[in-house]
């Protein structure tokens, strides 16, 4: 009796892959115009004007190779600033992945308060940029901030200015990127459990080692296209046998 039915459940699965891959290059259609326009065209008009004697408002525009590269690699502020991302990236990529998963363990290993501290730890995700830069900034700040006036008054310790010696300032940003990209990072580790969330079928969206360690994961839309296509499928299948079944009735 399944095979009766085989054309029709085919039709319907072709449809719906035809339907669901419209849909998902119309949704991406906007987002790759914007990031051909924003990131991908001015990135390859910056790597062809680097081989250029190009300047703002020259009416001229000559080829002389890899000269400021040259220029570039023999400049000493380049270097200084080529140390100081990588500090900054040696300092706070290792430290935001270990943290949010740290975060995620925590969480995953106890179910009492699971939905509020994972919303806490992802607000700062969230947060507006120039809201939060205002925020530290006022908390960090040399005299009236609220780091100093606890050195001041717990440890008697006059705090430096954390924004602006340069001391201290990478250091400070560090801590500010980590404190934001943690609940990033959780929420990726977490993955699993919202996939388990949405549906049954779609584990196979998150890949494990041989220690059983989350080692891949795709996006959460696919997780929820894969729910809806499942919900759809058993709906599909239940038609059939309800139809299946009609029809043996009407026969006997």
């Amino acid at each position: 009796m399944a095979d009766a039915f085989a054309p029709s459940i085919g039709r319907a699965r072709r449809l719906r892959a035809v339907g669901a891959a419209v849909s998902g290059w119309g949704l991406a259609l906007p987002a790759t115009i914007l990031m051909l326009a924003m990131i991908l065209v001015p990135t390859l008009s910056a790597v062809l004007l680097a081989v250029t004697d190009y300047q703002l408002g020259a009416r001229q525009i000559n080829f002389i190779g890899l000269q400021n590269f040259s220029d570039m690699f023999a400049d000493r502020v380049f270097w200084r600033a080529f140390n100081n991302t990588l500090y900054y990236t040696l300092l706070t990529v290792p430290t935001s992945v270990a943290l949010g998963l740290g975060v995620a363990l925590l969480i995953e290993s106890d179910t009492t308060g699971r939905s509020f501290f994972r919303t806490v730890y992802f607000l700062p995700v969230t947060a507006l940029l120039v809201a939060m830069a205002t925020v530290w900034e006022f908390i960090l700040h040399p005299d009236l901030g609220l780091v100093n006036q606890l050195l001041w008054r717990v440890f008697g310790i006059a705090g430096p200015d954390w924004l602006s010696d340069p001391r201290h300032v990478l250091s400070s940003l560090a801590f500010i990127f980590v404190w934001q990209q943690t609940g990033y990072n959780m929420i990726l580790f977490l993955a699993e459990h919202f996939a388990r969330e949405f549906g049954t079928s779609c584990g196979r969206f998150v890949r494990r080692n041989p220690s059983g360690f989350m080692i891949a994961v795709y996006p959460i839309e696919l997780v929820t296209e894969e729910c809806t296509h499942c919900i759809q499928r058993r709906a599909l299948l239940r038609r059939c046998r309800f139809r299946s079944q009609a029809r043996s009735e009407h026969r006997d």
